[in-house]
């Protein structure tokens, strides 16, 4: 009896699998092992960071959390463009309110693929240098993606773990 649970549940998961992960968790309703899925990955990264909310965000399409997500970009934009060198260099010499839009423009990287606009015409816009407005926007689209990747890899570790412990192939812990 427990083998044909075995191959049974080893079949979802390789279906589930070739379908991609991510499948689980694009509809606007989602199962119990979706969201037990995300609650063991929410609780394996720190409480500020957003990874469910940005997820949501990129896999479903959902405005729902982008104030909570500029939020957390204009935040992290201030915090790096405020961050010393070991020697006591600052990444950024005059940190003002275009660091905002930078971090708002890094976000927006991650979400959908693209800058909203370039480096040059942002910079003019704001009145710095497009190095330097390239330098603060690219080090946070680079960051938000690695994280975003970073949460999608857990909670795809976590999907594959709910499933064996819902189906008795392994214990929970």
């Amino acid at each position: 009896m427990n083998a044909a649970v075995e191959v049974q549940a080893d079949y979802q998961v390789r279906s589930i699998r070739e379908r991609g992960l991510d499948i689980l968790f694009a509809g606007d309703r989602l199962s119990d092992t979706a969201l037990s899925a995300a609650l063991l990955a929410e609780r394996r990264f720190d409480i500020a960071f957003p990874g469910w909310k940005l997820y949501r965000t990129i896999i479903n399409g959902t405005d729902a959390y982008r104030p909570d997500l500029n939020a957390y970009a204009i935040g992290l934009g201030r915090e790096l463009a405020g961050a010393q060198t070991a020697r006591g260099r600052r990444f950024v010499r005059d940190g003002g309110p275009w660091v905002s839009l930078a971090a708002l423009d890094a976000m927006e990287r991650c979400i959908s693929g693209s800058f909203p606009d370039s480096a040059v015409a942002r910079a003019e816009m704001v009145g710095v240098t497009d190095k330097t407005y390239s330098r603060v926007r690219n080090a946070l689209a680079g960051g938000f993606i690695a994280g975003f990747e970073a949460f999608r890899a857990e909670l795809h570790t976590c999907v594959i773990r709910v499933i064996h412990i819902d189906t008795g192939q392994i214990r929970a812990a």
